[in-house]
C-alpha cells in the first residue's frame, strides 16, 4: 500500500474513532497525538510521552505515555501486528 494512502486510512480511522465513537465525542484536535501514539507504538515505544494540543490536559499533563492514548480511545486495531 502506498505510504500516502496508508496515512490518509490511519488519520481517517483515527479521526472516525474519536468523533463518532465516544459520546461526547473527543476534539478532533486529538487525531494527531494518536497517530503519534501509534506510531511511537508501532516502533516499539510504548512508553514514548505524547504532546497534548494546547488546552487539553489529562489527570493535570499535557504529555502521556504512548500506551494510554491506545487504551483511552481504543486504537489498537490500528496497531500492526507480527502475526
Amino acid at each position: 500500500m502506498n505510504t500516502e494512502i496508508y496515512k490518509a486510512t490511519v488519520r481517517q480511522a483515527v479521526y472516525y474513532q474519536l468523533v463518532y465513537n465516544f459520546f461526547p465525542p473527543y476534539p478532533a484536535a486529538l487525531v494527531d497525538p494518536c497517530i503519534d501514539a501509534i506510531e511511537a507504538t508501532n516502533e516499539g515505544d510504548p512508553e514514548r510521552l505524547i504532546n497534548l494540543p494546547d488546552g487539553i490536559t489529562c489527570q493535570g499533563a499535557d504529555a502521556i505515555p504512548a500506551s494510554q492514548l491506545i487504551d483511552y480511545f481504543n486504537l489498537f486495531e490500528l496497531l500492526e501486528t507480527n502475526e
